[in-house]
């Protein structure tokens, strides 16, 4: 088998604090602590326009709802940090704000909604909210096992959607990880969710200077116990941008 060499054995930050999911830290910190025995520092999301980002080649930026990443400054010292060499990892709720934020990835719009669709009658309240719920759902991704993100994988992937963002296919960048249609499996995903399930981007890489960003709008460390992730989201640390 062919054998990759990686450059060098990265040191990793992940954002924490008040702003940060604590299941979404919690679960990246077990495993680098538990799972991997690897070093992960821990940077206050709070103290960002003060942090230096010197000292670390990856950051990850979990779950969470980043009220300091928001301004501009704070997103410029962090295209610096990408543009310089580094590397940051987004996942779930940060992907929807990189791509709030003139990145290299967009939401998808839901272009089913029709002019009248505000009109609602009160009794349908309860099924109109289920009919908008994904709680827990599996899908069946497309994967490009060539790229470093997909190594070791079929050319597919089962991910756990939890939410409907669901992101435009990257022209500048690479689709790793894609949902087409009648990608649906198992889980519960309402009728509106299942029909905008289709024809978007999951996982994917984008190379931004001499760094990289990979986007991981879905949880590959799901309580960690979604062993298939695993592999993914160590390819994500160890492998993307770190081997020719």
């Amino acid at each position: 088998a062919e054998i990759k060499i990686i450059n060098a054995a990265p040191k990793v930050a992940l954002l924490t604090g008040e702003q940060v999911s604590s299941l979404g830290a919690g679960e990246v910190w077990h495993f680098f602590e538990r799972m991997l025995n690897y070093p992960l520092t821990l940077l206050n999301a709070n103290e960002f326009n003060r942090l230096s980002l010197r000292n670390y080649n990856v950051l990850i930026i979990p779950d969470g709802f980043y009220r300091s990443l928001n301004d501009k400054s704070a997103m410029d010292k962090l295209k610096e940090f990408v543009k310089n060499g580094g590397k940051v990892i987004a996942m779930e709720n940060a992907v929807s704000m990189l791509a709030g934020a003139d990145w290299g990835i967009k939401l998808k719009e839901d272009k089913s909604v029709d002019d009248s669709s505000h009109i609602k009658k009160y009794g349908d309240r309860l099924r109109e909210s289920l009919s908008n719920s994904i709680p827990g759902a599996i899908y069946k991704l497309e994967l490009d096992n060539s790229h470093p993100l997909g190594f070791g994988y079929p050319d597919y992937y089962f991910t756990i959607r939890q939410d409907n963002n669901l992101f435009e296919f990257m022209k500048d960048g690479w689709n790793v990880g894609v949902l087409k249609k009648d990608a649906y499996v198992t889980g519960f995903a309402g009728v509106k969710v299942k029909n905008k399930m289709k024809d978007g981007l999951v996982f994917g890489v984008q190379d931004m200077g001499n760094g990289t960003v990979v986007y991981l709008a879905d949880d590959p460390l799901f309580r960690n116990f979604w062993e298939a992730g695993k592999l993914l989201f160590s390819n994500a640390v160890f492998l993307v941008g770190q081997i020719n």
